[in-house]
């Protein structure tokens, strides 16, 4: 997705800008699963697990033509997001990394 130029380099070194600019928030953590790490639940696609303080866990996963919102899966998808955040790089690393994509594909401008 960071090597992905949608709307251009300007529009790109905003985005980066502005998920860098996120990553410094309280409770927000970002961290980044390179490309060449495949081994890991992320790769059948998209996963949200929301966690309410009064209401069950729910999971929701999507696929080309559909979203599904589950409580049945909500245990295994959190492990799954357990797993894919552990294939990922640290939260600094993260930013690190995110960091040197926009200044050496997108430029400083």
């Amino acid at each position: 997705v960071l090597y992905r130029p949608f709307g251009g380099a300007r529009v790109m070194r905003a985005q980066l800008d502005k998920v860098l600019e996120m990553s410094a928030w309280p409770r927000f953590f970002i961290q980044v699963a390179k490309f060449s790490e495949t081994d890991h639940p992320g790769m059948e696609g998209p996963l949200r697990v929301l966690f309410y303080p009064d209401s069950p866990t729910l999971a929701y996963t999507e696929s080309r033509y559909t979203g599904k919102t589950s409580i049945a899966d909500s245990g295994d998808a959190a492990t799954n997001f357990d797993l894919i955040r552990g294939a990922a790089m640290s939260p600094d690393d993260s930013v690190n990394f995110i960091r040197t994509v926009k200044e050496d594909t997108y430029g400083n401008e």
